[in-house]
């Protein structure tokens, strides 16, 4: 985790190993589904 997070938290990543873009891609949309507002996390993709 970085040393930096903010109240919210951020999504750290390590960029010195293999990550495939599918995983970033999922992270990253898990990571804004448990912060998003509730109107807007009702208009994403199931």
């Amino acid at each position: 985790m970085p040393p930096h997070v903010g109240h919210r938290g951020w999504v750290g990543l390590r960029l010195d190993r293999d990550v495939g873009r599918d995983r970033v891609a999922d992270l990253t949309n898990d990571a804004y589904r448990m912060v998003a507002p509730k109107q807007l996390f009702a208009q994403l993709a199931p």
